[in-house]
């Protein structure tokens, strides 16, 4: 049988690598704006207010409005925001699947950084291998803010009021289960 070999120089070599990171980062990018979309759809129906006890109509047009707000508004924020996951998505899978065998060896490793008085384990941004970017993105659609604060602020919000992240993740899991039915 015929065999083909591709030969490839230095310069071909660093073109694939760079098309492969270019083409991880674009897919995370799309990622990041359906995240954002969805948490901008969800606090739009969440917070929509109630008349005479029945909750006023939402506009028509909801996700393409949510999209045109993301890439009008947010662009910026949601490129980061994938960069930093593609930058970061090896290494936490990788300290995901160390974490058993290195608590073995080290107990302290693996344990929270600090406690509060209260005995509840402190969370702390200062560690990018635990990026919460799907609540980030939440952040980003209630209030606005640039990627690594709305990191920051999820983080707090979720070792302090996990319950509102709770109801809006639930909300958000309803609405992408009927996107899914549709």
């Amino acid at each position: 049988g015929f065999r083909k070999r591709f030969e490839y120089t230095t310069a071909e070599y660093c073109m694939i690598v760079y098309y492969v990171i270019m083409m991880i980062w674009i897919l995370e990018l799309f990622r990041a704006v359906s995240e954002y979309s969805l948490a901008w759809v969800t606090q739009r129906w969440y917070f929509t207010p109630y008349l005479n006890g029945v909750k006023k109509e939402m506009p028509a047009l909801g996700l393409f409005r949510a999209v045109l707000c993301a890439l009008r508004y947010h662009m910026g924020t949601l490129v980061f925001g994938a960069l930093i996951n593609v930058l970061f998505r090896v290494p936490r899978i990788s300290a995901l699947l160390l974490r058993g065998p290195l608590s073995q060896f080290c107990p302290g490793c693996c344990a929270p950084a600090a406690q509060t008085r209260d005995n509840q384990p402190v969370r702390f941004v200062a560690n990018p291998l635990r990026i919460q970017t799907k609540n980030a993105y939440m952040e980003v659609a209630l209030h606005s803010k640039a990627f690594c604060d709305s990191v920051a602020v999820s983080e707090e919000y979720l070792a302090t009021q996990s319950h509102v992240f709770s109801t809006l993740n639930g909300a958000q899991w309803i609405f992408l289960m009927t996107g899914y039915g549709a």
